[in-house]
Formats: structure tokens, C-alpha cells, sequence
């Protein structure tokens, strides 16, 4: 089809927009729907840069089809978005869905903009949306400019996904609806009308009023009462669940004041249980989250710290390995660091500078680029604020082979601040400079040769593959020292174990003082309903129904 010069823009859009990951639910038929989108788009006058958009699409419910109907009403969308939407409806035949009619809102919540390669930056984006599994999220990667024609087509694709489950479920209704006469609409309302009813019981009467006011309670009439005492069964909610609920709104009295008492206690100690063990199990995972970002999961060097003289072909055999992302020689030793009289002890990382990226996983840049070339360093923001440098600025690098060699002078190293980070841990943040190789070899005297080589792998916390991969790196080079991220800082994990530990047997006595809440809050109950419990026997109860109010109610 021939297209106008004013539909340029949107069909760059349109065949430069592709849904990544779309929601997993179909539209509602009969109800409004609210999709939650993250779009990303790479920045057209910068380059590196990478805009991720978050909002949502509100759609209202569609109307009643119609062969010959094609309206959508649209709200905070441009002009390009609109033009092709009209692009739609002017090519219906080829797009049927359309003759729905929709009324669509657009509202954009936030936006920000990164550093680094689309691909990575949707990747990440797909990771956080597929692990918060929401039914109605999704993520597109289209442009910057018009971005409100890519989540047009979201949408487009959205409604050519739910078309058929709307076709059907429209005809289901009309089925439904010319048997008995009552609309689909209305059958959705009663039913989550009776829903609400069997949650709390004191609305069963305005249910029957409700029903009435529609002309239909002799329809219903049969799914009463809800949960009336039936001693020999009947429809609606089980009499022992009825009765257990009911025991949660006593009369007010001393023994209520005690059973509120052990139940606000039993609540509190449960509280404190997940609270606890939530906090607990968040810090670790935070923790191991820092430390596999920054550091390698696997670190292999020589006993007695040799030199290893042939890094490059170690890195090529190991890159063979299923299971390993990356690889990357490194060069460790600490060193003074000097500007302007403002001394510092870091740790410097000499790595190759092709390599380093994907092996330190350096994502957040405060300022300048992760660029290791020629005198470069990279630091982290604690220790860049603590000497007083910004990107640009110089700063001296003193070797600790002063030290060692009394014969020889090494010169200090100039070096220029090209690139600040943030890695969200203030240990590496302030105790880390990253050079490239060369730096790092003349800071110790070393023509040629490294200290270590660094590994990152797929998935380091999935034990058995993990265990694999190290397995196959120790037959690779028997000798050699393999340590593993583990091993390294055992210290730390083992202090976090402790501490766990010792919260784990704090929590089982809140949880013994929990159970005996239960057992005082049952025993005070059956004490003051003895009364009632004759009388349910008197009227025909069986002792399991009278039981099981009790039993449901320690339950609950």
C-alpha cells in the first residue's frame, strides 16, 4: 500500500518496534484492563545511551460486537500515534479485532536513562519483569521518538492475541444469557456479589436485597441461606466454618478481653517471625548479590603466587568450558594512591581492558566511562571523594617494590581519572582502583605474566552446575589453586550462617509462645461457649461438627 509523507515517522516506529516479552493474559471481555509496559528505546543523539519508559495502558472493557462498529477512543497519545491508529481503522478488513470498541488511555509513570548497549539493558529489563511474573506486564524495544506509536503496537498486538478468547467468551455469554436471560454483565456482578457474601456472612442479607431489586432471588434462591445451621448439611458455607468466623465477633466481656489478648500476642509473634526471617534472608541475598556483581565467582592462581607467563592460552582453554560467560587475567597488589597530600591504601586491579567489562559487572557509572586504555584508572565513588579527584584529574600511584627491592627505584605512576562507579557496597567502592595491564605490571616490575585469572559463569548459587564447572576447571589445570567465590569470603558467609542460626532458635521460642496463645485462646473460648455447645448437641450437632468449629477456629 502506497503510504502519505505524514506517515514517515510512525512506520519507523512501527517496523522498528518488537514486544519482547508480552503479557501472559489475554484482555478482559468484560471488564477494564490495565497493562503495565517498560519500554526501551536507545537515545537517537547519543550514543551508548538507553531510555527505559514505565507505564501503563488502560483499556476500558469492549463493547458489544458489532459487524459494521470500529471506534477507540484514545487518551494521552501524540499525533503520529493517532495517524496510525487511523492507518488501522482505514485497513480493517486486514484487521479484524479493531471492530471491537475500546477506549484506550495512556499514562507514563517514569523514565530514565542509562548507559550501556540496548541489548543489555532490554535483557535486564526482561530478567525483572519475567521474575516479578504480573499476568499484564510487558516489555517492548522500540525508538525514542515517536515512542507512543510502539506502545500503540503493543496494544494492536495485545487485542490480536485476545481476540479469540473475547470471541468466545462474548458467544458463551449470549448462550448463557438466551437459556436463563440473564445477561453476562449481571451474572459476573451476583457472582462476585455471593463471593463477598460467603468472606462475611452479614452481608447475606443485602445479597437477598440485591437479588430482589434484580427479579432474581427465585433464580438464586437455592444457594441459601449461606451458611445458616443445617444439622443435617445443605447448600452454601460449611456450618463448622459459619459458626468459627462467627466466634471472631464475641460479646463483649473479660474472657473477650483475654481471647483479643492472646490473639493480638499470637499475631505479634508470628509477625516477628516472617519480619525476621524476611530481613535475615534478604541481607544475605543482598549480600552474595554485591559480591557475585564486583567480584569473580571462580579465581585461579598458582601456588606460592607464581606468575602465570601464558594467560592467553589458559583463557582460551577455559573459555571452552559450557557453563563459563567470561574470562580475564588480573593483576592484584596494593599500593598508595596521592593527590594533593590526600593519601589512600587501595587494591589495585590491573585486568585486560577487552575483557574486564563483562567479568566486573561495573553497571552504574556516576561519571566518565568504563575506559581502562593506556594511563586510565577506574575507581569507586567513596574512595574518588575521599582524595578529592573527578574524571579528568590525575593522581600518583606509588608501588609497594620500594619496599621490597632496595636496590632498584620504581617512579610513581601517573594516572588519569577516566570513569567514577557506584557499585551500591561501600567496600569496594572505596577500596578499589582498576587499571589495565600494563599499569599494573610496571607498578611491580613485571614484563609479562599475571597473578590470577577471573571467571564468571551462567548461574554461581545453582549448586550442582556450579559444582560441575569448578570440577571441570580443577581436571583442566590440577595445578593450580581454584577457589571459588565461596571460598573467598567464607568468612563473611560464615558469620551470616551464625547469625542466622541463632535467629532461627530465637524465633522457634516466639513460636512456642505463639502456640501456647492458640492453646489459652481455644481453651478460654470452649470454657465460655459451654453453654452453646449443650445446645448444638440438644438440636442434633454431631460431635465432629462441634469439634470442628473449634478445630477451624485454632486453625484460623
Amino acid at each position: 500500500m502506497e503510504r502519505k509523507t505524514s506517515q514517515i515517522d510512525f512506520w519507523y516506529a512501527v517496523n522498528n518496534t518488537r514486544v519482547l516479552v508480552p503479557p501472559k493474559k489475554t484482555l478482559e471481555t468484560f471488564g477494564n484492563t490495565i497493562l503495565n509496559y517498560h519500554l526501551v528505546s536507545e537515545l537517537m543523539d547519543v550514543a551508548g545511551k538507553v531510555r527505559i519508559r514505565e507505564g501503563r495502558l488502560v483499556a476500558m472493557k469492549p463493547l458489544i460486537l458489532v459487524p459494521d462498529a470500529s471506534s477507540l477512543e484514545m487518551e494521552g497519545f501524540g499525533a503520529q500515534a493517532k495517524e496510525y491508529m487511523d492507518w488501522l481503522k482505514e485497513n480493517e478488513d486486514h484487521i479484524h479485532i479493531l471492530r471491537y470498541g475500546y477506549s484506550l488511555k495512556q499514562e507514563a509513570f517514569s523514565e530514565q536513562v542509562v548507559t550501556d548497549s540496548v541489548e543489555n539493558v532490554a535483557a535486564r529489563v526482561k530478567e525483572e519483569v519475567k521474575r516479578s511474573d504480573r499476568p499484564f506486564d510487558a516489555v517492548v524495544l522500540g525508538v525514542d521518538d515517536p515512542w507512543d506509536v510502539c506502545l500503540v503496537r503493543l496494544f494492536w498486538v495485545v487485542m490480536t492475541k485476545s481476540a479469540p478468547e473475547n470471541i468466545r467468551e462474548f458467544e458463551l455469554g449470549r448462550r448463557q444469557e438466551r437459556e436463563d436471560g440473564i445477561s453476562a454483565e449481571t451474572r459476573i456482578e451476583v457472582e462476585r456479589a455471593f463471593s463477598a457474601a460467603e468472606r462475611d456472612p452479614s452481608l447475606t442479607g443485602e445479597l437477598g436485597k440485591y437479588l430482589q431489586k434484580l427479579g432474581l432471588f427465585d433464580h438464586y434462591q437455592d444457594r441459601f441461606p449461606l451458611g445458616g445451621p443445617r444439622p443435617g448439611g445443605g447448600g452454601g458455607m460449611p456450618f463448622s466454618l459459619f459458626l468459627a468466623l462467627k466466634y471472631f465477633r464475641p460479646k463483649r466481656s473479660f474472657t473477650s478481653v483475654i481471647t483479643l489478648i492472646s490473639v493480638l500476642g499470637m499475631v505479634l509473634g508470628v509477625a516477628i517471625i516472617i519480619i525476621v526471617r524476611a530481613v535475615m534472608t534478604g541481607f544475605g541475598d543482598m549480600w552474595q548479590e554485591k559480591i557475585l556483581a564486583f567480584k569473580p565467582h571462580i579465581t585461579i592462581t598458582r601456588y606460592g603466587r607464581e606468575v602465570i607467563r601464558d594467560e592467553g592460552s589458559v583463557c582460551a582453554r577455559l573459555e571452552q568450558i559450557p557453563g563459563i560467560l567470561a574470562v580475564a587475567p588480573s593483576v592484584e597488589l596494593r599500593v598508595l594512591a596521592e593527590r594533593r597530600r590526600r593519601v589512600e591504601a587501595p587494591i589495585v586491579i590491573g585486568t585486560d581492558s577487552a575483557r574486564a567489562r563483562r567479568v566486573m559487572q561495573v553497571d552504574r557509572m556516576v561519571s566518565g566511562d568504563f575506559d581502562l586504555e593506556g594511563d586510565a584508572v577506574v575507581l569507586g565513588v567513596d574512595l574518588a571523594n575521599t582524595l578529592g579527584v573527578r574524571t579528568g584529574d590525575e593522581l600518583f600511584v606509588y608501588s609497594p617494590m620500594n619496599l621490597v627491592n632496595k636496590d632498584e627505584i620504581y617512579f610513581p605512576e601517573r594516572l588519569v581519572v577516566k570513569g567514577v562507579f557506584d557499585s551500591g557496597q561501600r567496600d569496594f567502592d572505596s577500596g578499589f582502583l582498576i587499571v589495565s595491564l600494563d599499569v599494573a605490571r610496571d607498578l611491580l616490575g613485571m614484563k609479562e605474566g599475571v597473578y590470577s585469572i577471573n571467571l564468571k559463569c551462567a548461574d554461581p548459587q545453582k549448586t550442582s552446575e556450579f559444582g560441575r564447572i569448578v570440577d571441570d576447571v580443577r581436571a583442566l589445570f590440577p595445578g593450580f589453586n581454584v577457589q571459588t567465590w565461596q571460598e573467598v569470603d567464607r568468612t563473611l558467609f560464615n558469620a551470616l550462617a551464625v547469625e542466622k542460626n541463632m535467629m532461627a532458635l530465637l524465633l522457634a521460642f516466639i513460636t512456642v509462645v505463639a502456640i501456647f496463645c492458640v492453646v489459652n485462646t481455644l481453651i478460654v473460648l470452649t470454657v465460655q461457649k459451654t453453654s452453646e455447645i449443650g445446645l448444638l448437641k440438644a438440636l442434633g450437632f454431631s460431635s465432629r461438627q462441634v469439634m470442628g468449629v473449634f478445630v477451624i477456629h485454632g486453625w484460623i
